[in-house]
């Protein structure tokens, strides 16, 4: 039935079009009228508009339009010298390629185009029909990236490879990653989930290079076929020192209970800021982790704590429905990959409101931008019950942008807001725009800080040059003026020069 009903439609579409297309199309036509017969569910209305149709076409042009039963008998006739005839008129007819646009054909998959309207039964991939000869193209690609520390590979179906290194995207082979090389590429990845990516239009997994490098990866279509999106790992265990983070992210580590938040934006390094944290809980306390993610980036060995982590896809169907069980599986410790929606940011609150610490991530550039993401995504008569818990579980909210270093490196500057007895008042009253003074006034007692605050320390130290931090500072012009303000050649209490590098 429902074959018969897009047979049907294309049918209605074709006689629209048959009013704006040329005399040459009279055989074609012809054919179309007599190929309603053959469909046995089409509506009698349809019938009809055909009918119309063709007496129309018949009385307002010169087109020799004929009725289905006439047709069977021209057509016998003339069968002989219609096909003689054929090879020259297709040669010469400069309207060929209109005639073959109104042709009723079944629905074709193609290769290329199988997110257009996959048929998924037939796309199931038989993995040893596979060579992997793309894979072990891409592989050179990889292993080019590891050795210049590059932190990212794209790859898309008809252009060149590119990559980032050190946060700047570059050619990096003038090969060009074909259409069919995507889609081979998409089978060799995701083998038995072929037919998963084709009906999701996009995948997450992780790749494992060799035992000491894997990636992150991203496969989605686009307009021009498949591409690719591969984002480097770190296996070794990064640290909060390492990292260069601010001594104060060391308080989190400690925590026991309440709702942790690192925030920036895509690439701005929330995994691995997350994941030096769980390492060095890992090494300091005893405790039950339960990490949640999609897919699983960084691996921990159970040290002093037990880690079980769980990838969305494989070991579970959603972030809600993985935290929701992770309460009865006796966790001190639950890492939440990213809160994506309502269910899971109630699950998160309603975990580290019950006595769990809660560590996950938010697509937003700031404590106050992180604060309204999370109360703007309920209901209006929800958001003062929701600020309530907030103000009361929220311990801490990381926020990064990363910069170049003068080493030709990143740095991450980094925005911290910790509870206090004023910030708690904010977030409960909803008066956020105030959050930044508190952060700044808060610095000495409380360890938070704004990220203008960090880009001046950051440009005193050396670290990075003045340009680069007014590029992503809060308010360039209150950083200037600061900058403007303090002695670069000023005197000590003994005397001595002082020179701050910039």
């Amino acid at each position: 039935m429902k074959e018969a009903q897009i047979k049907e439609s294309n049918v209605l579409n074709n006689i629209n079009r048959v009013n704006n297309t040329t005399p040459n199309i009279s055989q074609n036509l012809n054919k179309q009228v007599s190929s309603i017969n053959q469909i046995p569910t089409l509506s009698q209305a349809t019938k009809s508009e055909v009918e119309l149709t063709h007496n129309s076409i018949k009385k307002t042009s010169n087109i020799e339009v004929t009725h289905p039963q006439e047709q069977n008998i021209q057509d016998t006739k003339k069968q002989k010298q219609d096909t003689l005839k054929n090879k020259n008129d297709l040669e010469n007819d400069s309207t060929i390629g209109r005639v073959q646009d109104i042709h009723i054909e079944p629905n074709i998959v193609k290769e290329d185009l199988t997110f257009r309207n996959p048929n998924i039964e037939s796309l199931r991939v038989n993995v040893n029909q596979l060579d992997f000869a793309v894979t072990r193209r891409v592989r050179v690609y990889l292993k080019k990236l590891i050795d210049i520390g590059g932190s990212d590979l794209h790859l898309k179906a008809g252009a060149k490879i590119r990559a980032r290194i050190n946060g700047d995207i570059i050619i990096f082979s003038d090969d060009i990653f074909s259409k069919d090389d995507a889609i081979t590429f998409a089978k060799e990845l995701t083998r038995t989930r072929y037919t998963e990516f084709v009906s999701n239009k996009e995948m997450d997994m992780t790749y494992i290079y060799d035992v000491s490098n894997r990636f992150r990866v991203n496969m989605f279509f686009q307009m021009d076929g498949v591409s690719f999106a591969f984002r480097t790992i770190p296996t070794t265990q990064n640290t909060i020192d390492g990292l260069g983070l601010p001594k104060a992210i060391h308080n989190i580590v400690d925590m026991e209970r309440g709702l942790v938040l690192v925030t920036g934006i895509t690439g701005s390094g929330k995994s691995t800021t997350l994941a030096s944290i769980i390492n060095e809980i890992n090494h300091k306390h005893a405790k039950h982790i339960i990490t949640i993610e999609d897919p699983i980036e960084f691996i921990h060995k159970d040290m002093k704590s037990i880690i079980n982590q769980r990838s969305v896809g494989m070991d579970t169907n959603s972030f809600a429905s993985a935290l929701k069980a992770a309460l009865r599986e006796d966790p001190d410790i639950i890492l939440v990959g990213e809160m994506r929606d309502i269910e899971t940011i109630e699950m998160a609150l309603h975990a580290a409101e019950t006595g769990h610490l809660v560590l996950s991530t938010l697509h937003t550039i700031d404590s106050k931008e992180t604060i309204n993401r999370i109360v703007s995504v309920f209901p209006t008569h929800d958001q003062t019950r929701i600020r309530a818990t907030l103000a009361s579980t929220l311990n801490a909210v990381v926020s990064q942008r990363l910069l170049k270093n003068k080493d030709g490196g990143r740095t991450a500057a980094i925005e911290l807001l910790f509870r206090t007895p004023r910030i708690e008042l904010i977030i409960n009253e909803g008066r956020d725009g105030e959050i930044l003074e508190a952060l700044s006034e808060g610095k000495d007692i409380y360890h938070t800080q704004t990220f203008d605050q960090h880009l001046f320390e950051l440009i005193t130290n050396g670290i990075v040059d003045e340009d680069m931090a007014l590029e992503k500072a809060t308010s360039s012009s209150d950083l200037k003026l600061k900058l403007k303000n303090i002695s670069f050649a000023g005197k000590n209490e003994e005397g001595d020069s002082i020179t701050i590098k910039r």
